[in-house]
């Protein structure tokens, strides 16, 4: 008698169970719990997206722009070509960019020796119109004295990458510094500053000079920083293990940072 009474009462409870999930599941599908029933889905259901997910930190928004100089579609020496036409570039220029959005044209000026012209000889008067006209400018001081035969010259490099400082840093539209390009790769003369000798000490000292410069003479808005070509080859990582070893804690001072 005991026994038939549990097992009642057991399916009883069971069937009651099974109603009641029935009827949250129907009020689910029909969006609206039965009147006296405790919609359990509500609370998730209406919960937004935004608050179900970790927040992260927005990313810093993306700045485009061109290298404006050179004949298209050309590396190195390709036969004559049309010369260059600053009214006509500066038109397309302006057809590129989008209003009210930065876009930073990439400048190149280069230490060929202690007899070479400075980079505001070189690119200064091209800075300062594309500055008029409301551009901003990143400008490469790229490594290369004299020959890939000579010694290194790394002090010369030094002064060069400062006094670019000194006489860019009050332009409008000055934005950044690169110091070297491709510092990492050595097989390309025209191209990349690896290919000279004591280019990775260039990189280094240049970069901490040029901050210290910016700092001293108050450009603040002048960002400083350094390039690489990726590769996966054993002197992409022996470049990484130098600066590791030579530069860490001093880039790390500077707040300085790889483009």
């Amino acid at each position: 008698m005991g026994g038939g009474w549990r097992r009642a009462a057991a399916l009883g409870f069971a069937g009651a169970l099974l109603a009641t999930l029935a009827t949250i599941a129907l009020g689910a599908s029909t969006g609206a719990a039965a009147p006296g029933r405790l919609d359990l889905t509500a609370s998730i259901r209406h919960q937004p997206v935004s608050k179900l997910k970790p927040k992260s930190p927005p990313a810093p928004r993306l700045v485009f722009g061109v290298y404006p100089g050179g004949a298209a579609g050309t590396v190195g020496p390709s036969g004559p070509v049309a010369p260059e036409d600053p009214t006509l570039r500066m038109a397309a220029l302006e057809q590129l960019r989008a209003p009210g959005r930065p876009f930073v044209l990439h400048v190149y000026a280069s230490y060929t020796g202690a007899n070479g012209w400075s980079a505001a000889q070189q690119v200064g008067q091209e800075i300062a119109q594309y500055g008029d006209a409301g551009f901003q400018t990143e400008l490469v001081v790229c490594y290369r004295p004299a020959d890939g035969g000579s010694p290194a010259d790394v002090g010369g490099f030094v002064e060069f990458v400062r006094e670019a400082v000194r006489a860019l840093g009050p332009v409008p539209g000055f934005v950044s510094l690169q110091v070297t390009n491709e510092a990492d790769q050595g097989g390309s003369p025209n191209t990349s500053g690896g290919y000279y000798a004591g280019a990775k000490d260039a990189l280094i000292d240049g970069v901490i000079a040029a901050k210290g410069e910016i700092r001293q003479d108050g450009f603040g808005q002048v960002k400083v920083g350094f390039n690489w070509a990726c590769a996966t080859d054993g002197g992409e990582r022996g470049f990484w293990r130098y600066l590791g070893s030579h530069a860490r804690y001093s880039f790390e001072q500077r707040r300085v940072r790889a483009l």
